[in-house]
């Protein structure tokens, strides 16, 4: 009888070796799984803060994924925004947007300070325009600005220029180009204001042809390409920088 069942002893073996591989193979498996999560883990810690590895780099900064299950914008630009849009970067953006509402009659319309009250964000509209602006943060990267010493201009278009440009004056702001009649139609003039921006300030008064315009110019300039800057502008000790009403203006050609 015993020498009947003997077939029975591999087949038990066989039985606990398949039943030991299958406690291996989900031993392995969970520990894929729970290594998987920590990795994932990890990640998403390494995605969601920037770590601090000089004074010159990022501090911690959260990435929060907020878009997560929001409902899509009515549109691709933010209310107010146009397809471009200014954005400065400067020291003292708080006092900068109380110059903007005295100079140019500007509306705030967000802040995000941080705990020491500098403007990580903020945004204004001027007229039909949404300016945005920060201060500096030499933590996150940021270099200083330095007043006066950016090769660009703002402009705008308003009703009344005179009336702008009185204001401006008012708030602060110093001459850069004395406001006259332009060449191109335009009643147009550039102050600085107390922060280093020059401002063009303007009001559209003709519409003309390109041909109108050139023939216009080639007056202005006798016939000949604009004049060399130092041959029609001086500084005065104020730095407010003149020219001469006699003289086409050698940037902008009046």
């Amino acid at each position: 009888m015993p020498g009947s069942y003997s077939w029975l002893r591999p087949a038990a073996f066989g039985i606990l070796i398949l039943g030991l591989g299958v406690r291996v193979v989900a031993i392995v498996t969970l520990g894929r799984a729970f290594s998987a999560n920590v990795a994932t883990r990890a990640g998403q810690r390494s995605r969601a803060t920037m770590v601090r590895r000089s004074p010159s780099k990022l501090q911690a900064v959260p990435e929060f994924g907020y878009h997560k299950g929001v409902s899509k914008a009515s549109s691709y630009l933010p209310a107010g925004f146009h397809t471009l849009s200014v954005h400065l970067t400067m020291n003292g953006a708080a006092d900068n947007i109380e110059f903007l509402k005295r100079a140019f009659d500007a509306v705030e319309l967000t802040r995000s300070p941080s705990p020491d009250g500098r403007l990580l964000n903020a945004s204004v509209r001027i007229g039909d325009s949404v300016m945005m602006l920060n201060d500096v943060f030499p933590e996150f990267g940021a270099k200083p600005n330095v007043p006066g010493g950016w090769p660009l201009r703002l402009t705008l278009y308003l009703p009344d220029a005179d009336a702008a440009w009185a204001k401006a004056l008012a708030a602060g702001c110093k001459v850069v180009f004395p406001i006259r009649d332009q060449f191109w139609g335009d009643r147009y003039g550039e102050v600085e204001d107390p922060f280093g921006f020059v401002w063009a300030i303007a009001t559209h008064l003709e519409d003309l042809t390109a041909a109108e315009i050139e023939a216009r110019r080639q007056k202005a300039f006798g016939g000949g390409p604009p004049l060399k800057p130092e041959s029609v502008m001086k500084k005065r000790p104020t730095s407010q920088v003149w020219v001469d009403p006699e003289v086409p203006h050698p940037v902008s050609g009046s």
